[in-house]
Order: C-alpha cells, then sequence, then structure tokens
C-alpha cells in the first residue's frame, strides 16, 4: 500500500515465506533464512534481539507491530500493536510443557500494547474474559484465506473419502473424530478417512486405530499445497472437530474448493463458517457421528453446502484484512 512505509525484520529464522525477494517493497529489510539446528535457539535469539534492537533504533518507527510476543524494545517510543491469534495456551495449558512462557509473554505484550488486534470476535472475547483486556484496545481483523491451488483430478486416494486437515494434539480433538468415525461398520466399509499433514502417526497413533478397527481405513497423507487443493476438491466432506480456534483457516481452504465443511460449534468456527457448515458438539461423540451420518449419505445437503461454501469464503480476503491493519496504524 503507497501510504504505508513499512520495515521488516526477521532476522536469523527458519521459516519459508521468502520475503527477501521483496525486499524492494520494503524501506529497510532484514532476514535471513537456514535450516533448523539443534540446541542453537536460545543463542539466536539472544542474536536476533540484539540486532532488532539496531534495526528499530535506525528505523525509527511511528507504529512497531510485532507478529508473536517478545518484545525486546522495551524504550521503543513507537506505538505498540500486537496480534492475538488465539488464547490456547490459556485455555489448555496442560498441552504444553511447564518451560513455555507463551501465556507469560503474551500477557504482558497486551497490557503494553496501544492496539490489539484480534482475528476474530471469540478471541476478542477470551481477551476480556481472561486477560480483563479493555474492549475498546481490541479491533477485530479476520484473516483470509492463501490457498489457491487449482489442485489436479489425480486423487491419490481409492474411493470416496472424509477429510481431516493438520494437527492432531490433544484440543483438536482426533481421538473423539475416528472414535465417531469407527461407530458405523457401514461407514468404515463405504469411506476412508484421510489425515492430511501434521506429524507422522505415532505408535499410540496406530495403536488406537487398531483397537477402533480402523485399520487400513485411517490413512495419511503428506504433499504440497496442490495435493491438498486435489483432496479438497474430491472430498466427500471435510470435517473439523477442534474444541477451540482463534480463527481456522482450514474452513475457509475447504470452502473455497466447494467441499461441504463439518465443524464443531465452538470458539470462533461458527463465525467463520456461518451457514455454510454442519455444526456439531466436539465434546460428544455421538454428536459428531450423527453430523457425519446426516451429511455422508445425504447429497442434497452436501450439495447445499457446497454451494453456501464459496460464498462465505469470498467473505474474508487478505486485501481486507491489510486495509483493515493499515486503517488500526493509523488510527
Amino acid at each position: 500500500m503507497p501510504d504505508v512505509n513499512a520495515s521488516l525484520f526477521q532476522g536469523f529464522h527458519i521459516n519459508n515465506y521468502r520475503f527477501e525477494k521483496e525486499r524492494s517493497h520494503f524501506r529497510s529489510f532484514f532476514g535471513v533464512s537456514g535450516p533448523r539446528i539443534p540446541k542453537t535457539g536460545k543463542v539466536l535469539t539472544a542474536v536476533n534481539q540484539s540486532l532488532f534492537r539496531r534495526f528499530a533504533a535506525r528505523n525509527a518507527p511511528d507504529v512497531y507491530h510485532t507478529t508473536y510476543y517478545e518484545d525486546p524494545v522495551r524504550a521503543l517510543r513507537a506505538k505498540r500493536v500486537v496480534t492475538v491469534h488465539d488464547m490456547i495456551h490459556e485455555i489448555f495449558p496442560a498441552d504444553f510443557p511447564g518451560w513455555d512462557r507463551t501465556a507469560e509473554h503474551k500477557r504482558i505484550a497486551v497490557e503494553r500494547a496501544d492496539q490489539i488486534i484480534a482475528v476474530s470476535e471469540s478471541t476478542k472475547r477470551d481477551l476480556i474474559r481472561i486477560l480483563r483486556t479493555p474492549p475498546e484496545k481490541i479491533r477485530v481483523i479476520h484473516h483470509g484465506n492463501s490457498l489457491r491451488s487449482p489442485g489436479g483430478e489425480d486423487v491419490p486416494v481409492t474411493g470416496p473419502y472424509v477429510l481431516f486437515v493438520g494437527l492432531r494434539s490433544m484440543y483438536k480433538n482426533f481421538d473423539r473424530l475416528i472414535q465417531a468415525f469407527a461407530r458405523s461398520e457401514r461407514r468404515k466399509r463405504d469411506f476412508h478417512l484421510v489425515c492430511f499433514g501434521g506429524p507422522p502417526f505415532r505408535s499410540q497413533d496406530l495403536q488406537r486405530i487398531k483397537e477402533l478397527r480402523l485399520h487400513g481405513r485411517v490413512l495419511q497423507l503428506f504433499g504440497s499445497d496442490a495435493t491438498l487443493a486435489t483432496l479438497y476438491k474430491h472430498a466427500l466432506f471435510f470435517v473439523y472437530p477442534s474444541l477451540y480456534e482463534g480463527f481456522g483457516l482450514p474452513i475457509l481452504e475447504a470452502m473455497y474448493y466447494g467441499c461441504p465443511v463439518l465443524c464443531s460449534n465452538t470458539s470462533s468456527l461458527p463465525e467463520v463458517a456461518g451457514d455454510a457448515a454442519r455444526l456439531f458438539n466436539p465434546e460428544v461423540v455421538e454428536c459428531i457421528t450423527d453430523a457425519m451420518e446426516d451429511i455422508a449419505y445425504n447429497s442434497e445437503k452436501r450439495l447445499a453446502l457446497a454451494e453456501r461454501g464459496p460464498k462465505q469464503e469470498a467473505k474474508f480476503s487478505w486485501d481486507r484484512c491489510a486495509q483493515e491493519t493499515a486503517a488500526t496504524y493509523r488510527a
């Protein structure tokens, strides 16, 4: 945006955003990508903090927007903006190791911020409830969907399948999903449950799948954006049983490709899904079972969701997100 003069500091990092290719758009830029080297985290953090202090002093910004919660330049005279993506660490502390200080860093960043961007109304409510954040400090700016790969017709699965995407850790509620999937012999016979991404199945995951007599019916696939797009395009439906999400990007990804969506009725998910998803209570296995049964064998309901999905997805965009973020900086 021509009226936003941005400087970007990534430091020494391991992500794949490739912002160095866009360095001509930045007033100032520093970022060096490299491989993950074990046991160097603390050293790199200290180096990056030192480099950033000099970077910030040289650029003297009007607004300082940290995309996570560490704040190495406390004396900076800029107005501070922080984006809060979710309150998972506060709501599910048992899911994280004792040395994880994200919740503490977040609390400090929120208290010191001049303006907070929450990625959903749900996250805003959680900030107010958990950290007692004044509502006037919070502005809700939704994410957009980045997955635009055309995909292909060569589907890496034989026969009809239900799609699950992403991590399967505690609050992602994967165990209840496979329990629900296993409750119908007909469904086990007719469909596969395809898990895309996340870490490889652990031995306890495989044991659980065996106990539920789902061996050969639950598959895990990895691949590119094109592979994921292909899976969305051809899935019978996409199921998202998470107990909590700050936003829930996979819902928009599925909707973009006209994939019917079943998702939890908790946190931000109804806000993002609108009327374009079949909602269920994720804490009750029978509710997940009923939702899958309701959609799996009803082509009219699947078609209705498939038609409403792209219209709902179109309500969210990165252009709108950028415009509202710039307006926050001006304010």
